[in-house]
């Protein structure tokens, strides 16, 4: 199920059934009626201290995410 999770400067944070989350523009956000509606999102700041796990899943600063690669 697609959800909404948090709004942040004109975009929503969309949740693709905890496989994959995404930004997407509050026009597009609206046009596809994703639930709850754009207006009833939480802010971002409001969202993280509302959601304790958020914060875990939150990349750590400086860090890109990618695997290290070994050469042999």
């Amino acid at each position: 199920m697609v959800r909404g999770t948090f709004q942040d400067e004109g975009f929503a944070q969309v949740d693709y059934d905890g496989r994959a989350s995404y930004p997407m523009p509050r026009g597009e956000y609206e046009a596809k009626h994703i639930l709850p509606p754009f207006d009833d999102l939480p802010s971002r700041k409001e969202y993280f201290i509302s959601t304790p796990c958020a914060e875990s899943r939150r990349p750590v600063k400086g860090s890109s995410g990618a695997r290290a690669s070994y050469s042999e």
